[in-house]
């Protein structure tokens, strides 16, 4: 059963790093980013935000949270 919860650990660190990817993307929109990339740069934004939900809201992704909610020999930390 820990096998679930660390797959499950490793997809949220995965969803995670796209939200970054795209805080980055976000700060340079903000900052240093040229007028005329606004419309690619809202592609780009898109993209990203739609992977990291296609993963999260996953099937596999509700299995794993289904196994894990069942596991007696979780500790504190891990729930």
């Amino acid at each position: 059963m820990m096998k679930a919860y660390d797959d499950l650990l490793t997809r949220y660190a995965d969803i995670r790093k796209l939200g970054l990817a795209g805080s980055i993307l976000m700060w340079d929109q903000n900052t240093y980013m040229p007028p005329g990339a606004v419309e690619m740069r809202g592609e780009q934004q898109a993209l990203i935000a739609g992977i990291a939900h296609e993963r999260l809201t996953s099937n596999r992704m509700g299995e794993l949270i289904r196994e894990c909610s069942s596991m007696k020999d979780i500790s504190p930390e891990q729930a």
